[in-house]
């Protein structure tokens, strides 16, 4: 008996201290003077491996975006934007959606982004990725059997074929930012040597 107190609590200290580590920074890589526009190609290239459809390239202000890319987690196993079992079973009960976001800056300036796509100096970018989850409102279960639930409708958005949906952004991907930000700097590397 007293081996299990001892052993639910160390299980329970493990837990809350595994939750006060450090803030993890937002990943990125370094570009070196000259290679700004090599660096926008790679990332391009990166994101299309992806499969993310390219929203905004911006090379004056420094800044790529993709559309918000929709997976159904293990239903959809040729997705590879899940990095872990966890975020499998997440996208597969729920639907989410991913986008990225690559800004850059001057490496000597971080806080001066008047004009990123300098060539002379030397350049830092920051890959983001956020998790969106798609919220349909309306929806009522009923408790005896959850496949005769309906759905509120509004006849005003029915009569213009438009239905209630909205996102919310539910949390940022860290291990997925790292993964893309390595990807890209490994490129810029191999096309450097």
């Amino acid at each position: 008996m007293l081996s299990v107190i001892a052993l639910s609590s160390v299980l329970t200290v493990t837990s809350v201290l595994g939750g006060c580590s450090a803030i993890p920074k937002t990943p990125g890589f370094t570009i070196a003077p000259g290679r700004y526009s090599e660096a926008i190609a790679a990332t391009r290239e990166v994101l299309r491996d992806y499969r993310f459809q390219i929203d905004r390239v911006d090379a004056v202000e420094g800044v790529i975006t993709t559309q918000p890319k929709g997976s159904s987690g293990l239903f959809t196993p040729w997705d590879g934007e899940q990095t872990s079992f966890n975020q499998e079973l997440e996208d597969m009960a729920n639907h989410q959606e991913r986008r990225v976001r690559v800004t850059f800056a001057s490496a000597e300036a971080p806080q001066d982004a008047a004009n990123p796509s300098s060539e002379s100096r030397s350049m830092t970018a920051r890959v983001e990725v956020v998790i969106d989850r798609i919220e349909r409102p309306g929806w009522r279960p009923v408790p005896k059997a959850v496949r005769h639930s309906t759905v509120t409708n509004d006849p005003e958005l029915a009569d213009r074929r438009m239905w209630p949906t909205y996102s919310v952004p539910v949390r940022q991907d860290p291990v997925l930012s790292r993964e893309i930000a390595g990807k890209i700097d490994a490129l810029l590397q191999k096309k450097r040597d």
